[in-house]
């Protein structure tokens, strides 16, 4: 007798894909959720969906986005929405009632991390880049117009979550170095992967990141300098 296999036995890399075609006919109700949420619109929600499939190859990103898209994180104020108030606040600055957009943006004990992030995309998108709730959350934002820096923007924006993410229950908040060595591993590690897809996708990987590698091909100086 032949056994099916299960979607996911293809591999965690099909994962992300796979959500997204269950969860299609939800995206009128993610879209208002989001809309409420950052002031986002449905042709933003559907770029952040997009973009995570088709910039990210690695598949860790890819479902941490996911997480985040679809309010999965286990925040303060989704504990206490079942009832568990007693204790619950956010590990960082005590807020009780911490949702999504405070355990990732407005913490006040994330202000020297987002200060830092935005200093250096300011030196690598030769732009002042204003980190906004939708930005780091979604990881796109139209006031930014050139697709080749909203490509890397969304890139640094996973980068930054996953570095929250990662210490979810931790006092101390990440450090901007910690941010950045992400991001550094990030880039190599995505570049191996896109160099085994192809010639083809070797052009994605330098389109997405095109921002960065210049700015990390610059000799040292002239990085520190800009």
């Amino acid at each position: 007798m032949e056994v099916s296999r299960h979607p996911t036995s293809c591999g965690i890399k099909n994962l992300y894909p796979l959500l997204l075609n269950a969860i299609q006919d939800d995206l009128v109700s993610l879209v208002k959720k989001w809309e409420a949420r950052v002031g986002a619109k449905e042709t933003e929600v559907c770029e952040s969906m997009e973009m995570a499939r088709t910039v990210l190859v690695s598949a860790g990103p890819q479902a941490q986005h996911f997480m985040v898209l679809y309010n999965l994180y286990y925040t303060p104020a989704k504990i206490a929405s079942w009832g568990k108030t007693a204790g619950i606040m956010c590990p960082r600055c005590g807020c009780p009632k911490a949702d999504l957009c405070h355990m990732f943006f407005q913490c006040v004990k994330l202000g020297s991390l987002i200060t830092g992030i935005s200093d250096i995309l300011k030196k690598i998108l030769k732009q002042t880049i204003y980190l906004t709730p939708q930005m780091v959350l979604l990881g796109v934002d139209h006031s930014v117009c050139n697709s080749r820096d909203r490509y890397f923007l969304f890139i640094a924006m996973s980068v930054f979550r996953n570095c929250i993410a990662s210490l979810w229950r931790d006092v101390d908040p990440p450090r901007f170095n910690q941010w950045f060595s992400q991001l550094l591993s990030m880039y190599h590690l995505e570049n191996s992967l896109y160099e085994l897809k192809g010639a083809a996708a070797c052009k994605r990987f330098t389109r997405a990141w095109a921002p960065f590698s210049v700015w990390l091909l610059a000799p040292r100086m002239c990085r520190l300098n800009k």
